[in-house]
């Protein structure tokens, strides 16, 4: 080969090096413009929920919704995951990952309240001072009772999760007065989702990421691997879009419907152990506990215009969320484990209450924390016969 043919096949290499360069280049300025747009039409419309009417075209909730899409979640032992801290107009989130509770200003002598769930008690759908551990503070505070509540909802945790936080709480000497637990759309949607109860939403997610670096897993290794080196934002965008993360929505739910007969008897089977293990935790250490079967869109009978399109979305789920709702509503479990079934207090309301299938706006909030508090009231009003162990 003479030098000639040499120079030629590198110029020309150079020239193929070069045009693809470019071409790369404009690539990414097209794709960096296309997902800036796109960011920027998601941040001012994140989702219909704000046009719920139970929010009565109130001018806050559009902002609202686009606050709580930009809250991430950061990774929690034992538990997956917890909010990320948050300082915002309408949510506030500490270095724990729990969310504000506001109420007056409490003493030391206030009764120590912990309260789990998922989003609903969380507060998805309302502002720092409306979700139900807010209103629950007010209501008590009227009734003339000093109380420190702590809300230990998150998004997507189901009645284990919420357990194993309790326990986690109490290891590290957090004893609380009163622990209150609101429930079962969680643990029914991921049942749904993975047709079987008691594990976490988007369990799947956690089986394809472990052990992501293993050599016996060299598919999960190249999608890391596109993933890290993806250049720019919109290559990195675009290589998500490719290659599905692991990491869905903590709260989402998948198409395919459960095909378990049995999974109505397990989600309650599941839930009523966690409720057991709760209570024998509060014989030993002097807590009361308190727990609630919520409602959901289904159990609504007078629906608005804006709620309807949410409760035919939910046909496909519908018969495995009647079946274990009857359970709970024939079992002795209200006598037995004390729980209560919230799942009939919207029978004979037609007002605008649901954001979605299953949230609630700052109304139904309200509502909720008013059903709770006689009975909290009754449970405080034993604290003086419980004795804490002095390990527990």
């Amino acid at each position: 080969m003479s030098l000639r043919n040499v120079v030629a096949g590198l110029r020309y290499g150079w020239l193929v090096l070069g045009i693809t360069l470019l071409l790369f280049c404009l690539l990414e300025s097209a794709l960096s413009l296309a997902f800036y747009v796109d960011d920027r039409l998601t941040y001012k419309f994140p989702d219909t929920r704000y046009l719920a009417d139970t929010y009565d075209h109130a001018p806050w909730a559009i902002d609202y919704y686009a606050e709580q899409a930009s809250i991430g979640m950061k990774w929690e032992p034992y538990v997956y995951w917890r909010g990320s801290a948050h300082r915002g107009r309408f949510i506030n989130i500490d270095d724990r990952g729990i969310r504000a509770t506001t109420s007056a200003v409490s003493t030391a002598a206030a009764v120590k309240i912990f309260m789990f769930g998922g989003s609903t008690m969380w507060g998805t759908g309302a502002r720092d001072e409306f979700t139900i551990p807010s209103m629950l503070t007010r209501e008590l505070a009227r009734k003339g009772v000093d109380a420190a509540v702590t809300n230990f909802g998150q998004t997507g945790y189901v009645s284990n999760q919420e357990r194993i936080t309790l326990e986690l709480e109490l290891q590290q000497g957090h004893r609380p007065d009163l622990v209150i637990f609101y429930d079962g759309i969680n643990d029914l949607a991921s049942a749904w989702q993975q047709g079987v109860a008691g594990r976490p939403q988007n369990e799947g997610n956690r089986v394809r990421e472990f052990n992501l670096s293993s050599k016996q897993r060299l598919g999960d290794r190249a999608r890391s691997v596109l993933l890290d080196v993806a250049l720019g934002l919109s290559a990195r965008r675009f290589a998500q879009h490719l290659v599905p993360r692991g990491s869905a929505r903590a709260d989402a739910v998948a198409p395919a419907p459960a095909t378990n007969d049995r999974l109505p008897q397990q989600v309650v089977q599941t839930y009523m152990s966690n409720v057991a293990a709760v209570r024998l935790l509060g014989e030993r250490c002097g807590f009361g506990s308190l727990f609630y079967w919520q409602p959901t869109i289904l159990d609504k009978p007078h629906l608005t215009d804006y709620e309807k399109p949410y409760r035919i979305q939910m046909a496909r789920m519908e018969p495995l969320f009647r079946q274990t709702y009857d359970l709970i509503r024939q079992g002795p479990y209200h006598k037995t484990y004390g729980l209560r079934d919230l799942s009939l207090m919207l029978v004979d309301t037609s007002a605008p209450l649901f954001v979605d299938y299953y949230h609630f706006g700052e109304t139904g909030n309200e509502l909720v924390a008013r059903l709770m508090v006689g009975d909290v009231l009754t449970e405080l009003g034993g604290r003086s016969s419980r004795r804490a162990e002095p390990v527990c």
